[in-house]
């Protein structure tokens, strides 16, 4: 006979993720609004992205996670992808969590 699997019940963090899209030079600029949209589109809309936050710089976002390593590795992985995106554009992000030492993000 098996072992139950035993289930930790997911958490519900708030994260304010402040994120600043900037073009390497001058010429290359044009593109900032359109990688902003891009990362809020295909990736802060899967954390309950706020109708209000679309075009700004600040973002209040909702992770469920199993615990806070969990949680950590989902901002990780957003933040790898929001990087990746703006290279793609000859741009690169500015990110802080805001919160991050009231959650107990930083070491």
């Amino acid at each position: 006979m098996t072992q139950p699997t035993i289930f930790k019940p997911l958490s519900v963090t708030e994260v304010v993720l402040y994120l600043h899209v900037q073009g390497h030079s001058k010429f290359v600029a044009r593109y900032e609004k359109q990688v902003r949209e891009s990362i809020e589109q295909h990736c802060l809309k899967n954390y309950d992205l706020r109708e209000q936050d679309l075009g700004g710089n600040d973002y209040l976002l909702k992770f469920t996670h199993s615990g806070l390593d969990d949680l950590r590795r989902q901002i990780d992985l957003l933040l790898s992808y929001a990087d990746s995106e703006a290279d793609m554009y000859y741009c690169f992000i500015e990110a802080d969590i805001e919160n991050a030492e009231k959650l107990g993000l930083l070491e």
